[in-house]
């Protein structure tokens, strides 16, 4: 018998509680399913100090490419063919990419 069988088993004894040793085996195996997931579902999962959450997680990472993206800005110019759209329209009005910067938008 495990610790859960072992606890209610003696549960059942003390409230009078008539259960064969298979029916306390599934109580018990109920028992330790939510023991597994009690911290989730109070949150206790997402406390800890040192636990960065997704979105603070994300927001790290926005940080770092917008900052690559302004040091990119920085040390380029602007095309002056598409005005940083990386694209023009050809004669017949259709989109196509700028020559000048190869669809980068920057030179």
């Amino acid at each position: 018998m495990n610790y859960w069988e072992v606890c209610i088993g003696e549960a059942f004894d003390d409230c009078g509680v008539q259960a064969t040793i298979e029916q306390i085996k599934d109580v018990a195996e109920w028992c330790e399913c939510a023991e597994e997931i009690h911290d989730t579902v109070n949150g206790r999962d997402f406390v800890f100090a040192n636990h960065k959450t997704e979105a603070q997680i994300e927001l790290e990472e926005l940080k770092v490419e917008i900052e690559l993206k302004e040091k990119y800005e920085r040390s380029t110019i602007s095309c002056p063919v598409c005005a940083t759209a990386g694209f023009v329209k050809d004669g017949w009005d259709r989109s196509k990419v700028c020559d000048k910067c190869n669809g980068k938008g920057r030179l």
